[in-house]
């Protein structure tokens, strides 16, 4: 499995386990298990899947987002 793969699994696995978190929530959550997982890594494969329709960034006025799978519910 390559690496960008792998980062993109960990992200993923994440949400099927039911969690709706902020971009810091879920780097905190993936670094307890991969503590060299970068903030950086973490924006760019939530952008590319937000682009690409696997997930959706939800907006509430006057608090972080959050993200969750897109189940096109």
């Amino acid at each position: 499995m390559s690496r960008n793969t792998e980062q993109k699994q960990i992200i993923l696995d994440a949400f099927r386990k039911g969690y709706h978190p902020t971009a810091d929530e879920l780097l905190a959550k993936i670094k307890k298990t991969h503590p060299n997982f970068s903030r950086a890594t973490l924006y760019r494969n939530l952008a590319s899947f937000c682009e690409s329709g696997d997930l959706k960034k939800v907006g509430i006025k006057n608090h972080v987002d959050r993200y969750e799978l897109d189940t096109g519910c």
